[in-house]
């Protein structure tokens, strides 16, 4: 665990952070799409904050429909609304 938390060593350190599980998926996902690397979300709103989150900048425009999830909705107009989004 001591080479694990010093980064001297690949590994599942703690479950919120990483599991094999996880890994795994990802791992399945990325040969099924042909691609170089993958990330997975526990939740959709999760992966929907975190794609915002990622590729949004200040005075960047989202044009999205009047029937997107309640959450989702929430995030377009508060959250990314407060960052000049």
């Amino acid at each position: 665990m001591e080479a694990m938390f010093a980064d001297e060593l690949e590994g599942n350190i703690y479950s919120r952070f990483s599991n094999s599980n996880v890994t795994e998926l990802i791992e399945k996902i990325k040969l099924l799409e042909g691609a170089e690397v993958g990330w997975a979300t526990a939740t959709g709103m999760a992966a929907i904050f975190s794609t915002f989150g990622a590729l949004l900048s200040r005075v960047d425009h989202v044009l999205a429909c009047r029937s997107v999830f309640g959450s989702t909705h929430n995030i377009l107009t508060k959250i990314l609304s407060s960052w000049d989004i």
